[in-house]
């Protein structure tokens, strides 16, 4: 809707939010985790939700880079991506 684009670096454990004008990418905020794979990120309500495959864990981080919380899971679960239950609805 507003023309801003999110995603993830997996390599380097890093998300970025932002727009392409003139087709050039404009960072407008990115955060990252320690992690060798950022499986996804969302940028959801004014905070991240980092998908950290490596850990199997969903990360909720601020837009400071600040973690506010960690949901861990089984380290044998393979974590694919992170949709907010209320967007499902």
């Amino acid at each position: 809707k507003d023309g801003r684009i999110s995603f993830a670096d997996t390599a380097s454990g890093r998300a970025y939010i932002g727009k392409i004008d003139n087709d050039t990418f404009s960072t407008e905020n990115s955060v990252s985790i320690p992690t060798l794979w950022l499986q996804d990120s969302l940028f959801y309500k004014n905070h991240w939700m980092l998908v950290d495959g490596e850990h199997s864990s969903v990360q909720f981080v601020g837009m400071d880079n600040n973690i506010l919380a960690i949901d861990q899971f089984d380290r044998d679960w393979y974590l694919y991506e992170a949709v907010p239950t209320e967007v499902l609805e």
